[in-house]
């Protein structure tokens, strides 16, 4: 049985604008690094921080580039484009590792079989985001990066742009996302907000923003559209069909034993144990305890890759390690690939390993 307060949220929504960082996806964007490097070549240009009233990096440039430009216009451009070129390395570096986050294709693409169009907005570089989400033209209606506006949000210019390509209005839709500026550039467009908390907002903070409602993650706005009582049961699947499928990949190792590297049961992926070796030689890379872990992983996500998922699908790990005071250089290596919501885990000393590795994982995926 639904309920009426959640539902009633949706109400006369024709579309669902969504922020990207931190909502749909998680890059773990170096932003004090990014601010640094700005800050530090503005000082070469001679402008001091305190003559800065803008608040984020974004606007800090313009304003800059506003301040240059009544002195030196040539300093005013090569300044703008000295620190985009910053701003791009540090993004394109962070979404090297990005990831979706756990359902957020299978989100997009419920709201969209319910007739409800898909916008996604970002301060972001547009190349960053396609880096993450290469197939985004298939999962929404209109996509607009920083790159295709002059202003970008808390801006409403940012979120008006969106609507006027889907050809909607405010009342008629929703604005989702993890940061206050999203919950402010929502209301100034007159639209319904959402806030997300799997950025670092809390909840009372959105509140105090004026969000209409907070949500655990984006994903959780399909049980708000209706249709469901919860989303579990749609994502999951009712009544799936339990086929078995063989995963083999050259993106890994080879399987040195009667096993398969991966079997794919219905929305599951169970991986095999993965020790440090090498695909390329099938050699076993020993010593530096960090470099196994990496390797492990590295294989883990190979496998992952070739059936077109990311390390975000797991759900639950088995650590087995040789010796238990390599822990916590493990976990140093361990939490880089899954920086946002990490899987269950399991972590086991044991007296051998195949091959005598001193590390293996295990790995199960929800795809």
């Amino acid at each position: 049985m639904e309920i009426p307060e959640r539902k009633s949220q949706f109400e006369g929504v024709k579309a669902v604008i969504f922020d990207f960082d931190g909502t749909l996806a998680i890059l773990n964007i170096d932003f004090s690094l990014m601010r640094e490097r700005v800050f530090d070549l503005m000082k070469r240009y001679g402008v001091a921080e305190e003559l800065v009233e803008e608040r984020y990096l974004l606007e800090i440039i313009d304003e800059v580039y506003q301040i240059l430009g009544d002195k030196n216009p040539s300093d005013a451009e090569e300044f703008y484009k000295k620190s985009h070129q910053i701003l791009h390395k540090i993004e394109m570096g962070a979404a090297e590792k990005g990831n979706l986050i756990l359902g957020a294709r299978r989100a997009l693409e419920h709201l969209r079989g319910k007739g409800i169009k898909i916008g996604i907005v970002t301060r972001n570089c547009e190349e960053a985001v396609r880096k993450v989400f290469p197939d985004i033209n298939d999962y929404c209606d209109v996509f607009v990066s920083r790159n295709s506006v002059k202003k970008v949000k808390p801006h409403p210019d940012h979120l008006i742009r969106v609507m006027e390509s889907l050809k909607i209005s405010g009342r008629e839709s929703v604005m989702v996302g993890d940061h206050i500026i999203d919950i402010q550039a929502g209301k100034r467009a007159g639209m319904k907000t959402m806030g997300v908390l799997t950025g670092r907002i809390k909840k009372e903070e959105f509140e105090q923003a004026g969000a209409d409602h907070v949500l655990r993650d984006a994903v959780e706005v399909c049980e708000l559209s209706g249709g469901m009582k919860n989303w579990n049961e749609q994502f999951l699947g009712e009544g799936m069909e339990m086929d078995k499928k063989v995963i083999q990949t050259e993106k890994a190792p080879k399987a040195i034993g009667p096993y398969s590297q991966a079997i794919q049961a219905g929305n599951f992926l169970f991986l095999s144990g993965q020790i440090p070796l090498d695909p390329n030689t099938g050699n076993l890379i020993k010593g530096d305890i960090q470099k196994q872990t990496r390797q492990v992983l590295e294989n883990i996500k190979g496998v992952l890759e070739s059936q077109g998922f990311k390390m975000e699908n797991v759900v639950k790990t088995t650590l087995f390690l040789k010796d238990m005071a390599n822990f916590n250089q493990v976990n140093e290596v361990y939490a880089t690939y899954f920086p946002f919501s990490p899987p269950a885990r399991s972590t086991v000393e044991v007296a051998n390993l195949p091959r005598e590795a001193d590390i293996e994982i295990e790995a199960i995926a929800l795809i």
